[in-house]
């Protein structure tokens, strides 16, 4: 299965783990947010290039010149929709690129587990790749 569709809706709160979260822990991340993830971009920014890693490894988003082609980056929203003050809005062609370290090397080999906060302008049938490795 391939997925060729950007996401296009609003993303908040970014977290990315270097192993498999159980059950339990997914449970007491959502419920307490006490797990150490490598990745914790929580987009409170609210402008700006650059999209700040809270977890201490430093993985920081970069938004300026990654829009592919003619399409604009994502913007910034401050709208009742983010989940804590602020977030990015994507239209589908937009991405935010976050340079390879020992700290974020998933692979297909290692287990990991990532979440977020996403709200979609539309659902049409096609998958939206909210988060991908070496697709730009």
């Amino acid at each position: 299965m391939s997925y060729t569709t950007s996401i296009n809706g609003k993303l908040d709160e970014v977290k990315v783990f270097d192993r498999a979260l159980t059950q339990r822990e997914i449970m007491m991340e959502m419920n307490s947010g006490k797990q150490q993830p490598v990745l914790d971009i929580g987009f409170d920014e609210g402008g700006g290039d650059i999209a700040y890693d809270k977890s201490g490894f430093a993985n920081n988003g970069n938004l300026n010149g990654t829009c592919p082609g003619a399409a604009t980056c994502p913007t910034w929203s401050t709208s009742e929709n983010c989940v804590n003050g602020s977030c990015l809005n994507f239209d589908g062609g937009d991405h935010i690129t976050i340079t390879q370290s020992s700290s974020v090397n998933l692979s297909a080999n290692s287990p990991f587990s990532i979440s977020y906060w996403v709200n979609l302008n539309r659902v049409d049938g096609t998958y939206q790749a909210p988060v991908m490795k070496n697709a730009f």
